[in-house]
């Protein structure tokens, strides 16, 4: 993330003509590097009560910044972290999280913007070289699993909360966190979620 954080800052190398140099910051790369366990996302929402994260900050004080804007309590990235940590005797900041499109400008498509992103990507899946991948909504695990020559459901009912063995990887497709809360059912969801990342590190 910290060479996306430079490219970023001057629309540089994979971000030059990215539709998303006109986003605020990429967000993504928080958390442990070292974690078994990666929580992916599609995009940025820069959901946060008071941001005062900057462009013109250098990577590790943004990177503080933005993991201390998220560590509230009602933030709902942070709550989904809670659940997945608790879930195998952990806490959030010893997981990673990341998105797979690091920037959003709300304007351009998110295909679009992955595409200008896979390599950062793809750089952190070798760095961060997780045991299990949390695949939040359908943009994330249709692509995802393309990743690996598997063919997407025909709906995210199909696969929610269902582990996926791929080599050297667990992949777990779920509904985002976000619609789960919207539907209604987020307590039952994060049984789910928390049973799921319990049974794959437990076998």
């Amino acid at each position: 993330m910290e060479t996306a954080w430079q490219n970023r800052r001057t629309c540089s190398s994979l971000c030059e003509e990215c539709p998303g140099c006109d986003s605020p910051y990429p967000l993504g790369g928080l958390g442990d590097p070292d974690s078994d366990l990666m929580l992916l996302a599609q995009e940025p929402a820069y959901n946060v009560d008071e941001d005062t994260v900057e462009l013109r900050m250098p990577w590790q004080e943004a990177k503080e910044t933005m993991e201390e804007n998220r560590r509230q309590s009602m933030n709902p990235l942070w709550r989904q972290m809670t659940v997945v940590s608790e879930a195998v005797g952990l806490r959030p900041t010893d997981l990673y999280f990341t998105n797979l499109a690091k920037c959003n400008d709300r304007k351009s498509s998110w295909q679009a913007r992955f595409d200008q992103c896979r390599g950062y990507f793809l750089r952190e899946l070798e760095t961060v070289s997780p045991e299990v991948i949390l695949l939040y909504g359908r943009d994330v695990i249709d692509a995802v699993l393309d990743m690996w020559g598997l063919e997407p459901p025909d709906k995210i009912s199909e696969v929610h909360a269902q582990r996926k063995e791929v080599p050297g990887r667990t992949l777990v497709p779920l509904y985002h966190w976000a619609y789960a809360a919207r539907s209604g059912w987020i307590n039952r969801y994060n049984q789910e979620v928390a049973q799921v990342v319990k049974a794959a590190f437990s076998e």
